[in-house]
């Protein structure tokens, strides 16, 4: 959905108002107010959107992006993807990276809602069951399942963080094929 209602929506009573940006705190020795805008789904300002609402405290969060350190740490390979919201660890869409045996889901790969991060969780699950079996072919029929979910839970999410997150899922893809048709016959890990 690319709908979001113009009042915001209210979280355990706490009014949370989506595609708004604060552009400037107001007052001298306290704050006494805030001057928003609405912003389109790229971030821009909307002109003839500002309003100032009156408040004596503001919070600043410093965003979302990828929680990656993990698998930074383990030396898996990242990609620069701005859709997904910054660096993120090579991975396929069976959520396994280049290491042997690590998998990833979640913030890690993107930033996307929590009903998605269980999905992909899912499908690492599902993936690590086949990596570790000799019976792989039995879990094949469960992960493309699971694979689909998580494509069915993407698109039937309420809110999405970045609008572009398909595309960015795209390219993901794209540098894993171009990796795995170039290097597989090596079995390099990193």
């Amino acid at each position: 959905l690319t709908f979001y209602p113009n009042n915001g929506m209210k979280i355990n009573g706490t009014p949370l108002h989506l595609r708004k940006a604060a552009l400037e705190i107001i007052g001298t020795d306290q704050v006494e107010g805030v001057r928003i805008a609405n912003i389109d789904s790229k971030g821009n300002v909307i002109n003839g959107t500002e309003k100032i609402y009156e408040a004596d405290f503001v919070c600043i969060a410093g965003g979302l992006y990828p929680l990656a350190e993990l698998a930074a740490v383990a030396g898996c390979p990242f990609h620069y993807i701005s859709e997904l919201g910054g660096h993120v660890p090579l991975h396929s869409e069976t959520m396994e990276t280049l290491l042997p045996g690590l998998f990833v889901a979640g913030n890690i790969t993107g930033i996307e809602s929590g009903k998605i991060a269980m999905a992909q969780g899912t499908v690492a699950g599902l993936s690590i069951a086949k990596y570790a079996s000799k019976k792989r072919d039995i879990v094949d029929q469960q992960l493309s399942h699971a694979m689909q979910n998580v494509h069915f839970v993407r698109q039937k999410a309420a809110i999405q963080f970045n609008p572009m997150v398909d595309i960015g899922r795209r390219k993901m893809n794209e540098i894993w094929r171009d990796y795995s048709s170039t290097y597989a016959h090596t079995k390099k890990s990193c």
